[in-house]
């Protein structure tokens, strides 16, 4: 047996999760390395803030129940691993695809080994200017979901006045920049003095606020009086409703994630003003990055020669040790961390 460490859920949140509700515990793998499969070390992990409506909760029994939406993943109870995206290196193979000291990344569970099938791994370069957690950020699964909603989705552009919910955070952050860079007007709201400094000084958004200490409906009003055209959201409630209330005739509204309701033991309610849809001929789309795969070539295109000429700002929150995996978690869900939230747990932890 191979030993290991993994973290393991060992309490259910009553509310707001907190690294009380996980433990680091000693684990092992099999010797034996089945075939057409590698044996893993997890260096890096991204975390995400979807993962807390996987915790805990039952899945609500409303709507057509013969047409249930799958789910990325299960539910996590007592004693269950979680998972996050994360860059590992390969120790041993039996897969022809794979060697010893090859890069992958992979949806990981929060262990710092792993087996796991040659299929569910993708192989990347890792060099000198292309350090292994940029696949966690700029070129990773937060990116992709930022450029696969604003561009693949939302179509945005120069004529765009864009609207984007948590724009200080893994995926805010991006959407943000991508619509900036393809020429559009931004607006980005944030819920910290720091994070707004972020967004105005080192994303240089055309304007942004903090929606702790503004209304919503007036700086919205205030920054696009002729109305939006995009709204890139990552939240719901309250910030979908004031959207919403500011898009211009054919808005396009793009739903990334809903953080605002994660952590609810029971459904909220939806936004008021829906009959503006009617009134104004808005459209809004919700997507999983899982849909646009086959534009990550393009993706990887866009980010490196936007990072090449140094137009795109790469920010992240790191913690060190598999055993901070919990607190990360915990902050990011508290939104006390810039940019992707990520983990070191390999070389240099």
């Amino acid at each position: 047996m191979k030993s290991m460490l993994e973290i393991r859920v060992v309490t259910l949140p009553d509310g707001a999760i907190a690294p009380e509700n996980f433990d680091l515990f000693d684990a092992s793998l099999p010797a034996a390395l089945p075939g057409d499969s590698v044996r893993l070390r997890n260096d890096w992990f991204g975390l995400n803030a979807g993962m807390r409506s996987r915790i805990g909760q039952a899945q609500a029994a409303s709507g057509n129940q013969a047409a249930l939406t799958q789910r990325y993943a299960g539910l996590l109870g007592i004693g269950d691993v979680p998972q996050s995206d994360a860059v590992a290196q390969v120790l041993e193979s039996t897969a022809a695809a794979f060697k010893p000291g090859d890069w992958v990344v992979h949806i990981a569970p929060w262990r710092t080994l792993d087996v796991v099938q040659a299929g569910k791994l993708r192989r990347v370069e890792v060099t000198a200017d292309t350090p292994p957690d940029l696949y966690l950020t700029a070129l990773g699964h937060a990116a992709f979901t930022a450029y696969s909603g604003m561009v693949n989705v939302g179509q945005v552009g120069a004529r765009d006045t864009v609207y984007v919910s948590a724009a200080g955070g893994g995926v805010g952050s991006y959407a943000a920049q991508i619509a900036s860079l393809r020429g559009a007007r931004v607006i980005g709201s944030a819920g910290s003095a720091e994070k707004l400094a972020y967004l105005v000084n080192d994303l240089k958004l055309t304007a942004a606020f903090n929606y702790r200490h503004t209304h919503l409906a007036d700086a919205l009003a205030d920054f696009a009086p002729a109305g939006l055209s995009l709204c890139y959201d990552n939240v719901g409630g309250e910030q979908l409703e004031a959207a919403i209330g500011a898009m211009g005739d054919h808005g396009r509204i793009v739903l990334c994630g809903m953080v605002s309701r994660y952590s609810q033991q029971s459904a909220l309610a939806g936004p008021r003003n829906l009959d503006l849809f009617i009134k104004r001929r808005l459209s809004m789309t919700g997507f999983t990055v899982l849909d646009h795969e086959g534009t990550r070539p393009e993706f990887e295109a866009s980010m490196r020669q936007w990072m090449s000429r140094h137009e795109l700002v790469v920010r992240s929150t790191v913690f060190k040790g598999l055993g901070a995996l919990p607190l990360a978690f915990s902050s990011l869900l508290k939104g006390a961390t810039i940019g992707r939230t990520l983990v070191c747990t390999g070389a240099g932890a």
